[in-house]
């Protein structure tokens, strides 16, 4: 069986869905009750006054949504072997006519953009009804939560001043964030194939820890980079350095979370996943 087929793909995430849709709809129905409550919220204490006060309101509401969506999707990631919690789930899985590879990556795209998928759903239904009941006492003004962000991004500057920015460090900052985010992904990700029970729990706990023990050892240590006084140019190549060390870690924490994957048993009662 060849490593990856295209076809073959395709035909294994169209299984996934149709095998997890309990799953995702589960998930979607909780962020909506969950908007849907806090949009409400809002919107009635709002109904004697005038619609620009609302919008006011729903556009504040996006520190919430935001920070519901990371802490979701950071989780959320360490559910890559939620379909194997049982003897039938796991010989389902390990029995499709699919590489592992192929059945490794269908499970981060699972739990990465299918999540998402059930996220945004639960949004847009709980926004779709917020801004309904809203049109029954402001019929001519707009007040919903994502039309009023896309509103407010599309008369924004900070994206065409960033975008337009030709600073090297601003962009290598910039590159930095988004592979810190990814670096979380690549670590829970990897907690969710280590543990077997609890994994999101563990493997926070674990990354607590392992964060306490690098910064006594650099504390105690004697290096001691003083950033205030580099030029543009050391920044860079400080900054460009510990990219490159992000993308290391982050390559071997999707490597190692494959060789776990790879080597999942049928009948494991054990906290881990390390059967070699």
């Amino acid at each position: 069986m060849k490593t990856f087929d295209f076809n073959r793909f395709v035909k294994l995430l169209k299984w996934t869905f149709y095998y997890n849709l309990p799953v995702l709809t589960k998930i979607a129905s909780f962020f909506f009750v969950i908007f849907l409550v806090d949009f409400f919220l809002e919107v009635i204490p709002f109904l004697p006054f005038q619609s620009d006060s609302l919008q006011n309101e729903l556009s504040n509401k996006a520190d919430f949504v935001i920070g519901c969506f990371f802490t979701f999707m950071i989780f959320m990631q360490s559910s890559i072997l939620n379909n194997v919690r049982n003897k039938q789930q796991t010989i389902d899985f390990l029995t499709l006519p699919a590489s592992n590879f192929e059945k490794f990556i269908s499970r981060i795209m699972f739990v990465t953009l299918y999540y998402v998928g059930a996220f945004v759903v639960g949004l847009l239904a709980a926004d779709v009804l917020q801004w309904l009941f809203s049109l029954l006492f402001f019929p001519f003004d707009q007040t919903g939560f994502v039309i009023t962000h896309i509103q407010f991004f599309s008369n924004t500057t900070i994206g065409n001043s960033f975008i337009e920015s030709t600073d090297l460090l601003s962009w290598l900052l910039g590159f930095t964030l988004f592979l810190g985010v990814i670096y979380i992904h690549s670590v829970y990700i990897l907690g969710g194939t280590f543990f077997r029970k609890q994994a999101w729990v563990l493997t926070s706990i674990t990354m607590f820890f392992l964060t306490i023990f690098i910064a006594s050892v650099l504390d105690k240590s004697d290096f001691n980079i003083n950033l205030a006084d580099m030029s543009s140019s050391g920044l860079e190549i400080i900054v460009s350095i510990f990219d490159v060390i992000i993308v290391g870690l982050i390559a071997f924490n999707y490597w190692l979370a494959y060789r776990i994957f790879t080597h999942i048993q049928v009948i494991n009662n054990k906290w881990f996943n390390l059967v070699w």
